[in-house]
């Protein structure tokens, strides 16, 4: 018998022996098996095993709504359904329990998509100086390092307030006086070879700032008020954010509205388990 007569041979009986064996649905949990010719016998398929899975297992997690999004669309169906909370975290079940003319169908809730809004680094950088006092140096630094973020007075003139801040740490300010174009004027004695002279420098009262709350979020106009401390001649100064929790909630709900409009799934606030 050559090596083509066995291999035939060899097909034959397999073929033969795969007609016996019956696949079917063993059970609710959609397990594939299959039952041996002489019924003695079941062997559960695992699910990696099978041409494809029966449904989908997968918990995805985005970090940009668009993404999130595109994501939502590309699976979601009728009974897709998401919720949110108030600190910017966002779940959607895809494969969520399903209504059928008035009943309601269990579905496993195992396809799930994840939205985490992620504080952006500028604001997370001006609330955590927001109301903490500092010296002239500090407060002027900190100014130019942000110089992109100021609105009104712009980048520029807030610079040349952190030159102004620190031309005169050597000075001893003596007073401030609110001036009617809105701006705070200083005071000051500086000792210029060996003599005293007198100066003064004007700081806006208020400002404001354009920061994103969030990555993958525009920009918000955030005001600021300004604030200063004279001790012993030493000047301190800070700002004051206005309403930021405000305009964090805000953002979230724009998000809300604007999932709504991309994905037709009007998020709920809240959180939801499908075990």
């Amino acid at each position: 018998m050559n090596n083509d007569t066995m291999k035939t041979e060899y097909q034959a009986a397999y073929d033969a022996g795969r007609q016996m064996l019956q696949r079917y649905d063993r059970n609710e949990f959609h397990e594939a098996a299959i039952v041996h010719p002489d019924c003695s016998k079941v062997s559960v398929l695992p699910v990696r095993k099978q041409v494809r899975p029966e449904f989908l297992v997968a918990t995805r997690l985005f970090h940009e709504p668009e993404r999130f999004a595109e994501y939502v669309n590309q699976f979601s169906d009728a009974n897709t359904r998401m919720w949110h909370t108030s600190e910017g975290a966002f779940t959607c079940i895809i494969d969520d329990h399903q209504t059928d003319q008035g009943m309601s169908l269990p579905r496993h809730g195992d396809h799930i998509a994840r939205l985490v809004l992620r504080e952006s680094p500028e604001w997370g950088q001006w609330i955590k100086q927001n109301q903490s006092p500092l010296g002239q140096q500090e407060f002027a630094e900190f100014i130019e390092d942000h110089h992109a973020d100021f609105l009104e007075p712009d980048g520029t003139h807030m610079t040349e307030v952190a030159t102004g801040l620190q031309a005169t740490t050597s000075g001893q300010f003596k007073s401030a006086r609110n001036l009617g174009n809105g701006s705070i004027n200083f005071a000051f004695d500086e000792e210029v070879q060996g003599m005293v002279k007198g100066g003064s420098m004007e700081v806006p009262k208020q400002f404001q700032v354009a920061l994103r709350p969030f990555y993958g979020l525009p920009r918000w106009p955030v005001d600021c008020l300004f604030r200063y401390r004279i001790n012993s001649g030493a000047l301190r100064l800070w700002y004051k954010m206005l309403s930021p929790e405000v305009i964090i909630e805000t953002a979230i709900s724009q998000t809300v509205d604007q999932l709504a409009d991309v994905t037709g799934i009007r998020s709920s606030l809240g959180s939801s388990s499908c075990r």
